[in-house]
């Protein structure tokens, strides 16, 4: 039986680092197409939903295909607001008004604008196959573990204790988060207001597919990247 997964979009209308950023022009398109065009073109993807509080956003995204079947609280659109809220909302919504409930949930980051179809298809494949838990994305760390610092006062200090500081990077096998694709049951999502649960799977991604736009030089690479022969 063919699983029904819904992929939801939050895009807010306002942002700290780039004004409007979500519609900010990268590669001839506002930044919001390009999670949009991956999420209808990966397999296994049932419904896409762009979450959002924004008259122009919404219409952009209905204009790109994706559907905005109502609009997120105003109190779910702030600075400090964590995406996964907005994410609950929705899909409980789409529970009271539709009746609808899906067996999986994506969360797609609009600033990771490299993300590709494959990408989110695979990520899919990867939760049913494990059958539990959740699904995030990551990239590989390229820096051991003894190397990083927290600022304590006018001095460095080890943010985690290690047996020496002399270890090389290969005797580490260290992944980052890179926002890009979160899946989880609505159940667990309910149920724990997070996509972090005990058991998380990784699913890996190269660097080059990684990144977080959050300020204009992030722009400038993304832009960079997807001029890059294959990436358009």
């Amino acid at each position: 039986m063919r699983k029904e997964v819904l992929c939801i979009i939050p895009a807010r209308g306002g942002s700290r680092g780039i004004p409007r950023k979500n519609l900010t022009a990268l590669g001839g398109q506002p930044l919001i197409y390009y999670s949009i065009s991956a999420a209808l073109g990966a397999e296994g993807v049932s419904r896409v939903v762009v979450s959002t509080e924004d008259d122009e956003i919404a219409k952009v995204a209905k204009g790109f295909g994706a559907e905005v079947p109502f609009f997120r609280p105003e109190e779910l659109a702030g600075d400090e607001v964590h995406s996964v809220f907005p994410i609950i909302y929705t899909v409980e919504r789409l529970k009271e008004t539709e009746g609808y409930l899906p067996d999986a949930v994506v969360m797609l980051l609009p600033t990771c604008p490299l993300t590709r179809p494959h990408h989110i298809s695979e990520a899919v494949a990867l939760f049913f196959s494990n059958r539990s838990g959740a699904v995030i994305s990551v990239s590989k760390f390229d820096k051991p573990l003894s190397s990083i610092r927290k600022v304590v006062g006018d001095q460095i200090r080890p943010v985690t204790s290690v047996e020496h500081f002399n270890v090389q990077r290969q005797d580490y096998s260290l992944y980052v988060v890179n926002a890009a694709i979160y899946i989880a049951t609505p159940r667990d999502l309910f149920d724990s207001k997070t996509f972090h649960l005990d058991d998380v799977y990784p699913y890996a991604m190269e660097d080059e597919d990684s990144l977080d736009i959050n300020s204009p030089t992030d722009l400038r690479i993304a832009d960079f990247l997807l001029s890059q022969q294959g990436r358009e």
